[in-house]
């Protein structure tokens, strides 16, 4: 296998996902098909503080959903973006602790089988409500909703 130097490499928005949200595919119970998941601000750290302002979900869903998805994932070879994964997953979990073949049947797919719902942005809303919720809607790509929660919840 040939290996990738780092200014070869794209960054795969699928990286992007905290790492254990990786391991969570094969721990769903079995016949996982839909999984939801929330933005919710959950504490404030400072005193008297008890509401947030929604904002930033039109930009994460624009520059990662579309853009990085589309520029790094999508539109990129199959067998490059698969092969890039395993070098990165190999490395970072153990060789062949990561079966890539969930990423190969989403390039195949072409595009994020996602619904995302949220509060308006601007408006103010009480830390512990829910600001958005992502829900995969393609009873094959469960497993893709918390990775894509991870890196929301790190950008808005």
């Amino acid at each position: 296998m040939t290996r990738f130097e780092y200014s070869d490499l794209r960054i795969n928005p699928i990286i992007l996902a905290d790492a254990y949200k990786i391991s969570h595919p094969p721990q769903y119970p079995e016949n996982t098909e839909y999984v939801n998941a929330n933005i919710t601000p959950r504490t404030s750290r400072i005193p008297g503080v008890n509401h947030v302002v929604n904002f930033g979900l039109q930009y994460f869903m624009l520059k990662y959903l579309v853009v990085e998805f589309n520029t790094n994932f999508f539109d990129r070879p199959k067998a490059r973006v698969l092969a890039e994964l395993k070098e990165y997953f190999d490395e970072y979990f153990g060789p062949g602790a990561v079966d890539v073949s969930r990423y190969g049947e989403l390039h195949d797919l072409g595009y994020l089988p996602l619904r995302i719902k949220a509060l308006p942005e601007g408006v103010l809303c009480p830390i512990g409500v829910p600001l958005a919720t992502i829900e995969n809607t393609d009873p094959n790509f469960g497993w893709l909703t918390n990775a894509i929660e991870t890196v929301c919840q790190n950008t808005i």
